[in-house]
């Protein structure tokens, strides 16, 4: 290694520094390097709240030199001439380049259950043997055109498994395809448990499958309440969806991860740490694959459920809820959080599938989306599986001219070029977040992202060095304004200011 670079005389306290006071602990964190240092001796408070409150300069005189290099190093300190902001925008670009090819196919948009908050339009549209055809010549063309070297399918719905022969011949044939070139391939499956066959870790393994997620929306009552069988589709034998779910996560924790998802809204919130207890009690902790518990607040995906808006948990309560859910679970238990990957607060290092170069939905409408959320939307569709025949088209006027696609969007979009977060101290952490709050411009939902940042941060950066009774029955520090837009940036607060 090379010797280190000289330090120069005048340095900028980085704009994604964050320091956080628990008893005698200061903690400092920097978002773009993940670097945190606990603060020692008298001056640490006022030393860490000077580093994190504004963008200011420092003098390299008057430190310890060792001080002085850590500050460096970890990024708390950066030279004027470093530009933070290009630097997390590069990273951003590589992730989209470098994330392994990704393919959701939704099977159908048909549902064996009704839930009451479904953000999609169920119909009788599916994907059929011609569709798997030219599905896997998709694939073959794009993997060769990119030279990906690994493929991520995921298997999606309504429930996927109402339409199983597709899922067993476009299965076979991705994965041959990936064995005739090398390519790692990989599967998962979103399912609402009720339709799987009963050879189970055959399925799991025939179909390559590293991940199931599988919802419960409380115990056998409130789910049985939200998650009921559609009329067409009750059972011959009459066990309800509840237990059926029960009995395939009892059988899954032998061969392969499972993600419990856990749907909260006000009416089931009371579940949710019973539903904990029941976990523990069936061993679910501590199987082959132990569970993963993902909780999630019911909220407005999709036009068709914005009713959500007025009828979903606030934030604040399912943070605590969370919060409590853990606290039943144990340390042990690895929680899923929708914006902490693995439960590890780190820079972000890679893209949601929607913005993965060479990655693409198929719709059961034979339409393509970025966005699995999307599927049911075909204004949002940014191709077709079966494109038409070339032909002459008559000149329409304007008025009759098409709407624009949304691919153009997807291909450009840029978070640090967005006027709410290319200002705003979370960036290297979140990305702006869900890109398709971004492209429908949702202001709840933006303003909820940040809300969370602010409720939660403390939280994540206090958490490796206080224990977990510590965090769940004290107040932590909740950030304001100056915190999350530094003084002297230019950013856009109105349309982040908490929630």
């Amino acid at each position: 290694m090379g010797a280190p670079l000289p330090i120069p005389a005048t340095l900028l306290a980085s704009r994604y520094n964050f320091s956080f006071v628990h008893g005698e602990r200061v903690v400092l964190f920097n978002g773009r390097t993940g670097v945190s240092w606990v603060l020692e001796g008298e001056a640490a408070a006022s030393l860490g709240a000077e580093l994190s409150s504004s963008v200011q300069a420092w003098s390299r005189e008057g430190w310890q030199a060792d001080v002085l290099a850590r500050l460096v190093q970890g990024g708390f300190l950066v030279d004027p001439a470093f530009d933070e902001v290009a630097e997390v925008r590069r990273r951003f670009w590589n992730a989209r380049r470098e994330a392994p090819m990704v393919v959701t196919i939704t099977t159908t948009l048909d549902c064996n259950l009704a839930c009451y908050y479904c953000y999609e339009e169920r119909s009788q549209q599916r994907l059929d043997a011609s569709d798997a055809e030219t599905i896997a010549r998709w694939v073959t063309e794009r993997l060769d055109a990119s030279g990906k070297r690994s493929l991520h399918v995921d298997w999606y719905g309504g429930e996927p498994l109402l339409n199983p022969d597709l899922i067993e011949v476009l299965s076979q044939s991705l994965q041959a395809l990936c064995r005739e070139r090398d390519v790692a391939y990989a599967a998962s499956i979103v399912s609402n448990g009720t339709l799987w066959p009963d050879d189970v870790g055959a399925f799991v393994a025939r179909h390559a499958i590293h991940e199931v997620q599988i919802s419960l929306d409380g115990l056998e009552h409130e789910h049985g309440r939200r998650r009921r069988y559609r009329r067409q589709h009750l059972p011959g034998d009459g066990v309800s969806s509840f237990t059926k779910a029960v009995a395939l996560i009892d059988a899954l924790l032998d061969h392969v991860r499972v993600d419990l998802r856990v749907n909260i809204d006000p009416g089931n919130a009371g579940d949710a740490v019973p539903l904990m207890t029941m976990a523990r009690e069936r061993g679910w902790f501590e199987r082959g694959f132990p569970i993963i518990v993902a909780p999630a607040r019911l909220a407005h995906y999709s036009e068709r459920s914005r009713f959500m808006l007025d009828h979903g948990l606030d934030s604040r309560s399912f943070d605590a809820l969370s919060s409590q859910m853990r606290s039943e679970c144990g340390d042990s238990v690895r929680f899923e959080d929708p914006y902490v990957s693995n439960g590890q607060l780190q820079p972000r290092m890679s893209v949601c599938a929607a913005l993965a170069d060479d990655s693409v939905v198929f719709g059961a409408d034979k339409a393509l989306y970025r966005c699995g959320l999307q599927v049911s939307e075909p204004s949002r569709a940014v191709g077709t599986l079966h494109p038409p025949r070339r032909r002459v088209i008559p000149i329409q006027p304007l008025e009759a001219a098409a709407p624009v696609s949304d691919h153009g969007w997807w291909a450009a979009y840029d978070p640090t070029l967005e006027s709410r977060c290319g200002g705003c101290s979370f960036l290297p952490l979140c990305w702006g977040g869900c890109p398709k709050h971004h492209l429908e411009r949702d202001a709840a939902a933006l303003q909820e992202q940040c809300g969370y940042w602010r409720r939660n941060l403390a939280r994540y950066v206090l958490s490796p060095w206080v224990d977990a009774e510590g965090l769940a029955h004290e107040p932590l520090v909740e950030l304001g304004d100056t915190a999350q837009f530094r003084p002297g940036l230019s950013a856009s607060r109105e349309a982040c200011s908490g929630g």
